[in-house]
């Protein structure tokens, strides 16, 4: 039930993402377009060293707290989560502001990026607070719930904002005032968010202690390495190509990629929904369960995945045409839709390791992906500009999954790609 209905809202979400991208880029250009995709970049990546993992270790400590009835130690988890997050968000979003003033000031850089880079950031705290209340909420197996505000209230929000500012702004509409619409439209889910999360979190005992949150901290840590990994991977080729090319090649790159993380939304359902559920039956030690679990939603994921990835590949031209208004990525979109494929190929790799316990084979694995993302990306984008990056995103994505399909049976004895049996054995 929470896979068809996380779903739903993703498929909505992306829905809207893609009617806002073909909106940005039919007024502001490729190169306004740019600006625009890289400030939103900027902010995912900096949303790492803010959260410190806090979002990944609430959700998989939500779980197990509720299921022994500890409510006391939740409560005090979420407290003690919010005041680190805030604290790091709010600094790291001041030392960014002061970054930019000063790379404004000096001239350097492309000021329409800066300017909305700055805009950007200062949602950081808002954002990292709601995804610690993600967390809960899914922890608590409202998973729906959980991601209702970021994947309706938000898009849909700022998809409004953007098509009214285009029509009253005309031409004064830039790149700034789309960011600016996009991170007010925050907000609102923000206190929706926590509304949802205070309806459906059980009260706690009377006279709570805090305790210790040293070990918190200790478990917290690695997660975030395995999401700053995560965020290399998947935002290394966009901000190189920006860096090395311009906001005008960012412009032509990023509609593809988002085109091709349409195949990833199974994926990420998938795993969103069954985090809870891997982590129980982790911890009561029911391992036949936990592999039929494994195997028949990588099956599923790839029966869903196939028939988009051909679609996209075989008619990448007219599609992107369509939403970009410049269809000579062409060729980056089937590429990335390749390196798509191999990802939902090899499975829930990442969650399972890291709702096991085993986050720091996936910090391994993942970081090696992100080596190998980073150099390829150096080396191939001066020659051939975007299709150079996508390149990158194929070996990146056979390198990490590779790594981390190999990892969970080694340690977990499961099988996770959606053949069911692993190409290896052990000796």
């Amino acid at each position: 039930m929470h896979v068809v209905s996380t779903s739903a809202l993703r498929a909505l979400a992306l829905l809207l993402l893609l009617a806002t991208m073909k909106v940005l880029n039919h007024r502001l250009g490729a190169a306004g377009y740019g600006a625009y995709a890289l400030a939103q970049s900027w902010l995912v990546v900096l949303t790492i060293p803010a959260l410190l993992g806090l979002d990944q270790l609430v959700l998989r400590e939500s779980a197990a707290l509720r299921a022994h009835g500890q409510m006391d130690r939740l409560h005090a988890l979420l407290r003690w989560a919010r005041q680190v997050v805030l604290i790091c968000a709010g600094s790291i979003t001041g030392i960014a502001l002061v970054v930019l003033g000063a790379l404004f000031l000096a001239g350097m850089g492309d000021r329409e990026t800066l300017i909305a880079c700055a805009i950007a950031v200062t949602a950081l705290p808002w954002l990292t607070l709601a995804y610690v209340r993600q967390g809960a909420l899914r922890g608590l197996h409202h998973v729906t719930l959980g991601f209702l505000p970021e994947l309706v209230v938000t898009p849909l929000l700022t998809f409004l904002g953007i098509v009214l500012a285009t029509v009253l702004l005309q031409r004064w509409f830039t790149a700034p005032v789309a960011v600016l619409i996009s991170v007010a439209a925050i907000l609102p889910a923000y206190y929706l968010g926590n509304w949802l999360l205070a309806r459906h979190l059980p009260p706690a005992a009377a006279g709570e202690r805090p305790g210790n949150h040293a070990p918190w901290l200790r478990c917290a840590v690695p997660l975030m390495l395995v999401s700053a990994m995560y965020v290399i991977n998947s935002r290394a080729d966009i901000l190189l190509l920006g860096f090395i090319k311009g906001k005008q090649a960012v412009g032509l790159y990023e509609p593809a990629r988002r085109l091709a993380d349409c195949i990833s939304l199974m994926l990420v359902t998938v795993n969103a929904a069954m985090a809870p559920s891997i982590a129980r039956l982790h911890a009561q030690q029911n391992h036949a369960q936990l592999q039929r679990m494994v195997t028949w939603s990588a099956r599923g994921i790839m029966l869903a995945t196939l028939p988009a990835t051909i679609v996209l590949m075989v008619f990448s031209k007219p599609i992107l045409g369509w939403v970009a208004e410049d269809s000579q990525a062409a060729p980056v979109l089937v590429l990335l839709c390749l390196g798509q494929l191999i990802n939902a190929a090899a499975g829930s790799v990442g969650m399972l390791l890291t709702t096991t316990g085993y986050e720091r084979d996936a910090v391994l694995g993942i970081g090696i992906g992100a080596a190998v993302s980073v150099g390829a990306n150096l080396l191939l984008i001066p020659w051939w500009g975007p299709l150079g990056a996508a390149w990158a995103f194929v070996l990146s994505m056979l390198t990490w999954n590779g790594l981390l399909a190999w990892f969970v049976y080694h340690r977990l004895n499961l099988h996770s790609t959606c053949l069911g049996t692993p190409f290896w054995k052990r000796t």
